[in-house]
């Protein structure tokens, strides 16, 4: 039997239901577990307090926990009975939808209690990533239950992000299951329509967690000059354009973003003389467009993650608070701010505080018309406040 026991003292988090142990409150493990495995772990005295995976020497985490009940073992039907839950909560979440115009979220890896298993819906295609030991363990239980509950034409593996290099596990992707349709594949969010790719774009092909927030921002882009920064394929430009934004100017660094960004617009039949698309460093570009006079009624600044990992964090903190600095400076009065931040190891109220600073450096002051989060098909799990990933402001600069 494979056993880990705590440091006296170390059992708070977990008693919490804490997903995460980390070496430092291990005193030694018995057994000889492999990374993936799961493990029985004990307080000082014995004492029972969850089964976890064992993640392999040198990772950041050391442990990834799933059941807190002595008597429930971690196997097949637990697995199919946690994927189960986590459809029938999206089935909630929008109800009375047919599968033509689904696209969301099914699986949230830890949020719903399965770590390193993210499973998105796009019609009737899915794509998954496994990026931990235990859930590539897991891969055959995972694929046979999305079949037998979902019947997709197709499942496609993109298991080749960062969490699988820092596990020490090889990229995979391809079809797993079914045929993959020709091409791009057109999705709806909202009132307008992306050609997302699942084989080559960001993620499982679009940014999931964004959709509401999209929403809530076009609602402030009539008649406003935009700035949408870190555009990628036009996740904010497009429905910025559709709710009549007077222009839209959207850069990003990747000339991939920006052709299928082209694609979108002309998707939705939107008027390409209103939207002008830069190649550049965003960085960069706000530091030169302050020396310009162009100034913009709404700036969005939705960045990839500054903050990988806790060590970080000051860094990202600074990084944070010099990008909300050079959108602010390059508002006109009363304009609007849609500013992002997707690292867990964020807080919100580390966010606020970078975007104070900012307004301070900024000489203006702001007020907060709305705070933003992620999707409600990315739950956040209350005893894991790090699954409260993407964090968002408006605000009005005065």
């Amino acid at each position: 039997m494979n056993v880990v026991t705590l440091k006296k003292g170390k059992e708070k988090q977990i008693k919490t239901r804490h997903p995460w142990i980390f070496s430092g409150a291990i005193s030694g493990v018995s057994g000889n577990p492999n990374p993936g495995d799961t493990i029985t772990v004990v307080d000082s005295d014995g004492n029972f307090l969850a089964l976890g995976q064992f993640c392999p020497p040198g990772s950041s985490i050391a442990l990834r926990l799933m059941e807190w009940r002595d008597n429930v073992p971690v196997d097949d039907l637990w697995i199919n009975e946690k994927i189960d839950s986590a459809i029938k909560l999206r089935e909630k979440l929008s109800p009375n939808t047919t599968t033509t115009n689904l696209t969301r979220r099914l699986v949230h890896s830890e949020s719903d209690f399965l770590p390193g298993v993210i499973v998105d819906q796009y019609s009737d295609v899915l794509v998954i990533q496994l990026s931990t030991h235990g859930a590539d363990k897991q891969r055959d239980v995972i694929i046979h239950a999305l079949k037998s509950k979902l019947q997709p034409s197709c499942i496609y593996e993109r298991s080749d992000g960062d969490g699988r290099k820092w596990e020490g596990l090889p990229p995979q992707r391809g079809v797993v299951y079914g045929k993959l349709p020709e091409g791009d594949l057109t999705i709806m969010q909202g009132d307008v329509k992306f050609n997302i790719s699942i084989v080559d774009g960001q993620k499982t092909g679009f940014y999931l967690d964004q959709k509401e927030n999209r929403i809530e921002v076009a609602k402030l882009a009539a008649n406003a000059q935009v700035l949408d920064c870190f555009s990628y394929c036009g996740g904010f430009t497009i429905p910025a354009l559709a709710a009549g934004a007077s222009h839209v100017t959207s850069v990003d660094s990747s000339a991939n973003a920006l052709a299928l960004l082209e694609k979108n617009l002309k998707l939705n039949n939107l008027d390409s003389s209103r939207q002008q698309s830069i190649k550049a460093d965003v960085f960069e570009y706000l530091r030169e467009n302050y020396k310009t006079e162009k100034r913009y009624d709404m700036i969005i600044l939705d960045p990839p993650k500054l903050a990988p990992d806790r060590g970080s964090r000051d860094k990202a903190m600074r990084a944070y608070k010099d990008i909300n600095l050079q959108g602010l400076r390059s508002l006109m009065p009363g304009g609007i701010l849609a500013t992002f931040s997707c690292s867990g190891s964020i807080s919100s109220e580390d966010f606020r505080m970078a975007t104070a600073w900012a307004s301070i450096d900024a000489g203006k002051e702001i007020q907060i018309i709305k705070q933003l989060h992620q999707a409600g098909d990315h739950p956040i799990r209350i005893s894991f406040p790090e699954s409260e990933y993407l964090k968002g402001l408006l605000v009005r600069a005065v």
